[in-house]
């Protein structure tokens, strides 16, 4: 077993010994973390689409249109080389992996629409777009989404793109997802080249807000290579976790560490698709009534205990 897969699994020990001794090393599970805020429809303004340099992108293969805002702002400039190829693509062609979002929507519709789908690592919002309008509309069950990004650059166009196409069933949650240490000292040492405060968080602390856990047909998870750091504070969520899950080839042994069969194919050339051992079980537990009504602005959640 690899030394980063030992430290994960020493993670997820830690949920049942608050001090557990590994190798000689005290590790304690320590500090609160504080709860994390949903952006929802009503937190954007237009005036953050509707400006004359920034037209909206139409998708070639789906209804939504998205944006990526001209910018010479130093966070737009220091995007991953990843991200900085997705965002040349969609200027360019209007399109993003449109088979994997094909996929990911028939996997929806084949469950009824049941559950929710979480994206770790929305990035600009090539998958979350076009995933939360089927949803929303094609699905005729407002399914609701739930996306987490960091980058300040990245979530204004995200942003931007949920409030021009009235997605009113997606939350999103402006925070970089880490370890609980990460999320304790509230800094993550690959966000310090954005040179400008990202708020961070844990997946097991997110989803508690969103209400979330148990109830996740879906989960892609994309984060540049901050994954194995992400896992570790989602330990919690994982004891009930996604039926299914897209997750970067790189990653797969990890969660065959965490019990899901996976498979390649299902998608793009980059992620690996797994399912949990108890699909059936996991499925049958999901809940497709999570919306209670619609409000002025909003979609709200029956589900959710806590007032935005």
């Amino acid at each position: 077993m690899t030394h980063d897969r030992q430290t994960l699994l020493c993670s997820f020990a830690l949920l049942l010994f608050p001090t557990l001794e590994v190798s000689g090393v005290i590790i304690q599970n320590t500090g609160t973390i504080h709860e994390p805020k949903a952006t929802t429809m009503h937190d954007i303004a237009d005036e953050e689409w509707d400006t004359p340099y920034d037209p909206p992108v139409q998708l070639r293969n789906h209804d939504s249109s998205m944006f990526i805002k001209q910018s010479t702002d130093t966070i737009a400039m220091r995007l991953s080389p990843k991200s900085q190829h997705i965002i040349s693509t969609l200027r360019q062609e209007r399109d993003w992996d449109a088979r994997t979002i094909e996929k990911m929507e028939v996997l929806f519709f084949e469950y009824k629409n049941k559950g929710v789908y979480f994206e770790v690592g929305t990035n600009i919002g090539a998958y979350l777009l076009p995933m939360a309008e089927y949803l929303m509309r094609d699905s005729h069950a407002h399914v609701p989404v739930v996306a987490v990004e960091g980058n300040p650059w990245l979530v204004s166009n995200v942003r931007a793109g949920l409030r021009f196409n009235d997605l009113r069933n997606t939350r999103l949650y402006q925070y970089a997802v880490g370890s609980p240490e990460e999320a304790e000292k509230g800094a993550i040492d690959e966000l310090q080249r954005l040179k400008q405060p990202v708020p961070v968080t844990t997946i097991d602390t997110l989803a508690k807000k969103a209400n979330i856990t148990g109830n996740v047909l879906l989960m892609k998870m994309d984060l540049d290579g901050h994954e194995l750091e992400a896992l570790k504070g989602a330990t919690e969520f994982f004891k009930q976790g996604p039926c299914y899950i897209m997750i970067t080839k790189e990653y797969a042994p990890y969660m065959k560490d965490l019990g899901y069969q996976l498979e390649s194919g299902k998608g793009n050339e980059m992620d690996v698709f797994g399912w949990r051992p108890d699909l059936r079980e996991c499925i049958k537990n999901l809940d497709n009534n999570g919306w209670k009504g619609w409000l002025k602005n909003e979609i709200t959640w029956d589900r959710d205990p806590v007032t935005q």
